[in-house]
């Protein structure tokens, strides 16, 4: 009889009661039961912990712990400490919830596949109220490690995002890894150093997570001097690795850049962004991308953001007014 491997599923929760039930049940209600779900309640000040407290006298499997507020990466870290004995770890953020099948279909293809490290899934983002799925994903994709780091490192790719909520993965590979501490972004660099690990990463094309993204209070919404974090977990993660990854990361620094472009017309981002963007320019970076225009624009806009947004502004005005005369 083959023994069913177990999938350690880490909840950082934090004043999300009001989502707080949908996001448990997703989870406990798996039908694939094989889980340690590990809550990690972050200090909160609502009800949170009294709901998640609930869930925990009714299900063996849950590992409840209350910690006082230290932010989303310590959260993350105090549940990896706990994932041994098992086979894979992923996430759930706690105002997020699972399709009821997410994990059974994904174990059924590792079982058949056990060469693949990272399986990932896709992402239905819900915005007041309404599913949209990111990208168009039809088909299947298999990824070497190299393959894999630069379809994540492009900037429009959403094919491996830089989420751990999307992700099966092998928990040997991250036993040793720590979440950026009091950074937002912390799933990028972490993602990131896991794929330096891998050696096979598989996507399957079906939405198993559902993300509410804007919602007043989320941890995830854009914010402008939460962005450089972005760039400064990226910035500290260069020392510790070969030549060949930093310049991965370079690149995937380059395109975070040139994907987060509209923020260059706020003064205090622009400002607060311009010593990072000067070391930037002056490391190796490689074309990742599949189409040249794209590389030109990329280029362009690393040579200089005022140029580039001159030329797109005229772009733009000769594109109307070659159809205004089209239209003659």
């Amino acid at each position: 009889m083959t023994t069913q491997k177990t999938i350690a599923v880490i909840i950082p929760v934090y004043n999300v009661a009001p989502y707080l039930r949908e996001c448990l049940d997703s989870v406990v209600n798996q039908t694939y039961s094989h889980l340690k779900i590990i809550i990690v309640d972050d200090g909160s000040t609502d009800d949170s912990y009294a709901i998640c407290k609930s869930y925990a006298q009714k299900d063996e499997r849950i590992l409840l712990i209350h910690q006082e507020n230290k932010g989303i990466s310590v959260t993350r870290n105090t549940g990896m400490k706990h994932i041994e004995a098992c086979d894979f770890v992923t996430s759930v953020d706690g105002d997020d919830y699972l399709e009821p099948q997410a994990y059974e279909e994904c174990i059924n293809y590792l079982e058949q596949h056990p060469e693949v490290d990272i399986l990932t899934f896709q992402i239905t983002e819900i915005v007041e109220g309404k599913p949209i799925i990111k990208g168009n994903f039809q088909s299947i994709h298999t990824y070497n490690r190299e393959e894999a780091i630069r379809e994540y490192i492009k900037p429009y790719s959403f094919k491996i995002q830089g989420s751990v909520c999307n992700k099966i993965i092998k928990s040997q590979l991250v036993r040793n890894l720590q979440f950026p501490v009091g950074r937002y972004y912390e799933d990028n660099q972490f993602c990131f150093e896991v794929l330096l690990k891998t050696n096979c990463t598989h996507i399957l094309p079906t939405a198993y997570y559902n993300y509410r993204r804007g919602r007043t209070g989320s941890i995830t919404t854009a914010n402008p001097n939460r962005i450089i974090d972005l760039f400064q977990n990226i910035e500290d993660l260069l020392p510790h690795v070969d030549k060949t990854a930093q310049t991965w990361l370079n690149t995937m620094f380059v395109n975070r850049l040139f994907f987060h472009k509209h923020l260059f017309h706020d003064t205090t981002f622009r400002k607060l962004i311009h010593p990072y963007f000067e070391r930037a320019k002056k490391r190796p970076y490689i074309n990742v991308l599949d189409y040249k225009s794209e590389v030109l624009h990329i280029k362009l806009f690393m040579f200089s953001p005022t140029l580039y947004f001159t030329v797109m502004k005229w772009k733009e005005k000769l594109s109307i007014g070659i159809k205004k005369l089209l239209k003659r």
